[in-house]
């Protein structure tokens, strides 16, 4: 397994966005949202730009939309601008299992095993209006870091 590798599980919280390489590949993005409860128990929330490439992301096109539920495997790939000496992470998809949606009354509605419906369970409303405070597509998915000098 390379060290570079990611597992991410989320929701997405817009629509994918799909665009072709200057080679003519096609890629999409998507904004993948957790949400977790810190030791204060305050409800807090980290969002990641996930890219695919090829086959992958015509599935993730076709397949995905804002509120599915997936689960992803990948590779980070480090960048570095010396211009403005900025540096972070591409996160590239790899693998994306779908794993359900939240249905419009607020629940996970997932598969099971054999394509039954799961039990649906409660998704904290304060943590599906925050769906609309994400930030838009083009914006960075992160804080660029500066290098000390």
């Amino acid at each position: 397994m390379n060290i570079n590798t990611f597992f991410l599980s989320g929701v997405l919280y817009k629509e994918p966005q799909s665009m072709h390489t200057a080679s003519g590949e096609q890629s999409t993005s998507f904004l993948l949202s957790q949400s977790f409860k810190d030791k204060a128990g305050k409800r807090q929330y980290h969002n990641y730009w996930i890219r695919s490439y090829g086959k992958q992301a015509e599935n993730d096109q076709k397949y995905l939309k804002k509120g599915s539920i997936v689960s992803v495997q990948g590779s980070l790939i480090p960048w570095y601008n010396p211009d403005t000496e900025a540096a972070g992470f591409y996160l590239n998809a790899e693998k994306v299992q779908y794993l359900g949606e939240i249905g419009g009354n607020g629940h996970q509605e997932a598969q099971g095993v054999g394509g039954e419906q799961s039990p649906s369970a409660g998704i904290d409303e304060e943590w599906i209006n925050a769906y609309d405070r994400a930030p838009e597509a083009g914006q960075a998915p992160f804080a660029p870091q500066r290098r000390g000098k």
